[in-house]
């Protein structure tokens, strides 16, 4: 592994935002935006009334077996494409919308109950402070420029002007290397220069790992702290630059 360290990328849901307080599920979650694009449809002339319990059920149910589809290929689910088949398959005439204008009218703003992790701040400024360049890399169906709501809603954007990737961005999604290369492209480091920090082993840490990152393993569930050779498990991202000095000495002041 190289000894200096240029780039730390993190995983968005369960690592900076925690989602524990979300009191309802996906498909609650999916029922709460579709008046907007009902409304739409119907101030655009595109669809004069459309059940939302039909374009509801129609709409998740598509959403769910993308994902199912997507635990065996890695092929990312694609939302805004989901959302246009949910409509035609209830009669509506999808030639006539341009995707841009429907996202724009579902207007997505995130979930009630989400906040941000309180050791994230805290982290992101030493990082920043000592020249770290900062990215994400989110397993999402939504297109990075719809989540980038939530960054600006939580504080965050802010701290990652230069690689913010949503796994429908690239085409498909953690572990799979591709989503971890075009990260790395964005920043323009090498797998050696740059960390992976992110709550699921599998997807975030056994997917850096292959492609020659080391990783950080955040474990939601309780108080711990293992530091090996690639990878490190740790519950508060208070023990991140720890971790950090093992790994690459002098990283502080740019000389590790």
């Amino acid at each position: 592994m190289a000894d200096q360290l240029r780039a730390v990328l993190f995983d968005m849901d369960d690592t900076l935002i925690d989602w524990s307080g979300v009191q309802v599920d996906w498909t609650q979650i999916d029922r709460s935006y579709l008046p907007n694009v009902i409304d739409w449809l119907q101030q655009e002339g595109i669809a004069s009334s459309i059940s939302l319990d039909k374009l509801g059920t129609a709409f998740s149910s598509r959403h769910r077996a993308a994902w199912q589809e997507a635990g065996k290929t890695l092929v990312a689910p694609h939302m805004p494409q989901t959302l246009i088949h949910a409509l035609a398959a209830l009669g509506v005439d999808c030639t006539v919308i341009d995707e841009a204008d429907l996202i724009a009218a579902y207007d997505w703003r995130g979930v009630p109950g989400c906040r941000v992790f309180p050791d994230v701040p805290p982290a992101l400024e030493i990082l920043t402070n000592a020249g770290i360049l900062l990215g994400i890399v989110t397993n999402a169906s939504q297109p990075m420029f719809m989540r980038d709501a939530e960054l600006v809603q939580h504080g965050l954007l802010a701290h990652f002007p230069v690689c913010r990737i949503a796994a429908v961005d690239t085409g498909r999604i953690k572990p799979h290397p591709h989503i971890f290369e075009s990260a790395l492209a964005k920043l323009g480091t090498e797998p050696a220069e740059t960390v992976f920090v992110g709550d699921n082993f599998h997807a975030d840490i056994e997917g850096a790992l292959g492609v020659g990152m080391r990783a950080m393993h955040r474990d939601n569930s309780g108080p711990c702290l293992r530091i090996e050779d690639n990878w490190a498990q740790l519950h508060t991202l208070q023990d991140l630059p720890t971790i950090l000095d093992a790994w690459y000495p002098g990283w502080r002041n740019g000389t590790g």
